[in-house]
């Protein structure tokens, strides 16, 4: 009896903690869930409160940003926190990114919140890789994304809703912006320069770090992560982003809506929620 309860026991916990992965009666490992199950899952998703994917997740009130993605990412998708160079959804090679969206003091301009960090910057590959599609830590994560944009405007956190969900993978147009940004980049790590947010007006890097430069040479080679640096003995701990205007650039032909600059950069509220309302009507997003 007592095995029988544990056993129980465990498999309600996880139904309770990743209710949308028991699929026919079975979990189902992130690798290996069907490129449709993934979005039919986004599907889901749409105009849903953040409380309500997981109630039991916000039962004590307290919680930020990042529990709201471990809600979608590890709840909803049973994706755990990783920083793994593969796709979160390796079988599919499909990356997870929760991001949000905030409306302006009045309410009518809505636009990404934040940057989106890819993966750590490996300064010995920039300089022996010409193009910014030859690193893994890049195409690995950018082939496709799968966003899930949540309107982060409310003060109350349980309020958050999910307003759109759907793939992207860099245009041509944008590849093309990509490795002018890339280039510039390879140029000043090649050069001996320090690499600053202000590079490229697509593709960029930020820090990664808790400040200042890595004051011990040894370490910084010996981790895997950052690499060897080509010209300089002291690497800076940085990570490759999409900057916020290029996030905002993606979401408009997301949902092909114009970029509105009267008031404010961003995409009209009214007309996002509208688009919200009628992919909410057909259920699912395109493949």
């Amino acid at each position: 009896r007592g095995g029988r309860c544990g056993r129980a026991g465990r498999l309600s916990w996880i139904i309770v903690k990743y209710p949308s992965l028991l699929l026919r009666g079975e979990m189902v490992a992130p690798e290996n869930i069907s490129r449709h199950r993934i979005l039919q899952l986004a599907g889901h998703l749409l105009g849903k409160r953040v409380a309500a994917i997981n109630p039991l997740a916000f039962t004590d009130g307290n919680f930020t940003k990042s529990d709201i993605a471990d809600v979608i990412e590890g709840n909803h998708y049973g994706v755990p926190k990783n920083s793994r160079s593969e796709a979160d959804f390796a079988g599919t090679g499909i990356e997870l990114k929760v991001t949000p969206v905030e409306a302006n003091a009045s309410g009518d301009v809505i636009r990404p919140k934040e940057r989106m960090v890819i993966s750590m910057v490996d300064y010995g590959s920039i300089a022996t890789h010409e193009r910014w599609d030859g690193l893994d830590a890049l195409t690995g994560k950018l082939d496709p994304v799968l966003f899930i944009w949540y309107d982060a405007t409310d003060d109350d956190r349980t309020e958050h809703r999910v307003v759109w969900a759907d793939l992207w993978r860099p245009s041509a147009k944008q590849s093309r912006q990509m490795q002018r940004d890339y280039e510039q980049i390879r140029s000043k790590v090649r050069e001996g320069s320090r690499l600053s947010g202000s590079d490229g007006d697509f593709l960029s890097t930020c820090p990664k770090h808790r400040g200042g430069w890595d004051e011990d040479p040894e370490l910084a080679d010996s981790n895997s992560i950052v690499g060897h640096h080509p010209t300089l003995d002291h690497a800076q701990r940085r990570g490759w982003q999409i900057k916020p205007g290029g996030m905002l650039e993606i979401l408009a032909a997301s949902t092909d809506l114009p970029v509105v600059t009267d008031r404010a950069r961003g995409l009209s509220t009214d007309a996002l929620y509208a688009r919200l309302e009628e992919r909410s009507k057909i259920g699912g997003i395109d493949a």
